[in-house]
């Protein structure tokens, strides 16, 4: 039998981390990343600050443990939805995946990136580059996404796709922002649709048939 050596003191074994940065991510996502103390931390996780700086560097490491792990594995599934054809299809199942995260259960509402991160950003850089990689995916996916309908003929070629794009990921970020303000999913969801009625309209209207040369009677 392998005698194990001492574990060294202030370490949380590796197989506890996932647990120790679930528990933080769900306070910092009811609490805000600012409303959350290292006390409170400490307390929710079981480790106390000594172990907290020795795995994660402190709060601030702490909490981007939190949202890589929602970037990773908890944000909505984009080019899953994006997949589905035709547009309006894409889109409904886009927005219906952010429902089924920004709709979660108590103390976990909105976009944990969206209603944390923002916040966070200003004053730690590792935060700030990830919302900034992240909208700017978005907004690429989405770019793509409509760029692929206008050349399936499911949206007008003249559309403006980078206003359209900035209208969907603005529409993307009120449902995150309206869901963690308590809105509830019938209504977030009448919200979008209202949205995808408006793109519907800008869709290449439907060319009437050829009309059939004229036929002599008798003939």
């Amino acid at each position: 039998m392998v005698q194990k050596g001492p574990r060294k003191p202030g370490r949380p074994p590796a197989y506890e981390r996932d647990d120790v940065v679930e528990k933080a991510q769900r306070l910092f996502w009811k609490d805000g990343a600012a409303g959350v103390s290292l006390d409170a931390l400490s307390e929710a996780t079981g480790l106390h600050k000594p172990s907290l700086y020795a795995a994660f560097g402190g709060k601030a490491g702490l909490y981007v443990a939190a949202l890589d792990a929602y970037i990773e594995r908890g944000a909505p599934d984009v080019q899953g939805a994006f997949a589905r054809a035709p547009l309006r299809s894409a889109l409904e199942a886009f927005y219906e995946a952010d429902l089924d995260v920004f709709c979660g259960p108590e103390g976990r509402s909105g976009c944990f990136l969206v209603g944390t991160a923002i916040q966070a950003a200003a004053d730690v850089p590792e935060v700030r580059s990830r919302v900034e990689a992240v909208f700017a995916g978005l907004r690429r996916l989405l770019r793509a996404r409509l760029e692929r309908a206008a050349d399936e003929g499911d949206l007008a070629a003249a559309a403006d796709v980078d206003a359209l794009t900035e209208i969907l990921f603005g529409t993307h970020i009120a449902l995150s922002v309206e869901a963690r303000s308590g809105a509830r999913r019938a209504e977030l969801r009448e919200h979008y649709r209202r949205v995808l009625d408006f793109l519907g309209s800008l869709a290449p209207p439907l060319q009437p048939e050829a009309a059939k040369p004229d036929v002599a009677p008798g003939r």
